[in-house]
């Protein structure tokens, strides 16, 4: 039983003590999420501790201590989540700064209210009386507000960064922020475990929904590939060195601009590069990767993703009429306009034709 507790702690400790240790240039996204597993882990054995300690009376007063930790790690949490979120989603490689801290005033307030009694070594029943009191005010009132604060904001983040993929890059696969979803869903199971069954008569309830689809996570966290969504006024003007100003543009330029972009796309047929961004478009006719975005979102009313597609489509019709590619299988095809997946290739088509390639192909033999 004692292996059963202990194991998918022990498991969570590892994961987060690796993300935190590696050597690897990991970000701090994957920083973020080793403290995550860490807090995580101590919060299980706490839960665990509380279990067992009715078994063995030899816990019983290693538990205060315990406690000292668990509420202001409880109350990180969130707050964790809303950090992986995210430093994952702007891709952001700087340092953990203050401004990452702030966010942990609650929690040390917090911290530091339980260690302060042991301090002062005041510890009668009338304090610790008082300190169960406050610490159930922060789980059951503090804990749900910082929860609801920053798992809307996560999800503000995320949703705004995420439907901007396709106005920077030309492909989805391996860059998409669905599966995080799962991250979080977990998390929520774990808060819905806590507080609406009962661990001290099993603690195997709280972790075990969290603990299936963390698993899920780290092993999709490690196919995901780094995200970097930067339209921003950054693209040097390469004529004269400097950046385009931010006015707005006039007619005359936006025509320029559309000119320029097809006249690239065709000439040097850069759709055919799977990994493509709007930033290296934006760079070969040498203007602001913010100004082709806004002249394809305004003029072509259209994505980057999907004025790319509609070249590659194009590109994988002739091919597939083509006698010569008879041997191609449509995975083939795909590989060979410049898309990453079978899958992603089927969907364009098929958003683009009106059909699949395969239908495509059948129709017109």
């Amino acid at each position: 039983m004692l292996f059963a507790l202990f194991f998918p702690i022990v498991v969570s400790f590892v994961i987060g003590l690796y993300l935190l240790i590696s050597k690897q240039k990991i970000g701090v996204s994957k920083r973020v999420l080793g403290v995550f597993f860490l807090f995580f882990s101590f919060a299980l054995f706490a839960i665990s501790l509380n279990f067992i300690r009715s078994f063995l009376e030899s816990i019983q007063s290693v538990f205060p201590y315990v406690e000292i930790l668990f509420y202001p790690i409880m109350l990180c949490l969130p707050v964790l989540v809303f950090l992986y979120v995210r430093s994952f989603v702007y891709n952001k490689n700087e340092r953990i700064g203050k401004e990452y801290f702030v966010h942990f005033f609650i929690p040390i307030q917090s911290l530091f209210f339980n260690l302060l009694p042991f301090i002062e070594g005041d510890l009668t029943p009338e304090i610790v009386k008082k300190l169960d009191y406050a610490n159930f005010f922060s789980l059951k009132f503090t804990f749900v507000l910082l929860n609801i604060y920053y798992l809307v904001n996560a999800f503000i983040v995320f949703k705004q960064n995420s439907s901007k993929i396709k106005d920077e890059y030309s492909y989805a696969t391996g860059i998409q922020f669905k599966w995080m979803t799962f991250f979080v869903i977990g998390y929520l199971a774990f808060v819905f475990c806590f507080f609406l069954l009962n661990p001290n008569a099993s603690p195997f309830v709280v972790y075990i929904p969290f603990l299936m689809v963390s698993f899920y996570l780290y092993s999709q966290r490690l196919n995901q590939n780094p995200v970097e969504l930067q339209l921003l006024n950054e693209i040097l003007d390469e004529d004269d060195g400097k950046k385009d100003t931010n006015g707005p543009l006039s007619e005359e330029k936006r025509f320029e601009i559309i000119e320029k972009l097809k006249n690239s796309i065709e000439s040097s047929q850069s759709y055919l590069i799977n990994d493509l961004t709007i930033h290296d478009v934006a760079k070969d006719i040498k203007i602001n990767s913010s100004y082709l975005s806004n002249v394809l979102n305004q003029d072509l009313k259209t994505n980057f993703a999907t004025f790319i597609n509609s070249y590659r489509i194009e590109k994988a019709k002739a091919i597939l009429l083509d006698e010569k590619f008879n041997q191609f299988t449509i995975e083939a095809i795909s590989e060979e306009v410049g898309f990453k997946s079978k899958s992603s290739f089927n969907n364009a088509f098929k958003n683009l034709v009106g059909m699949t390639p395969s239908e495509f192909k059948k129709k017109n033999a």
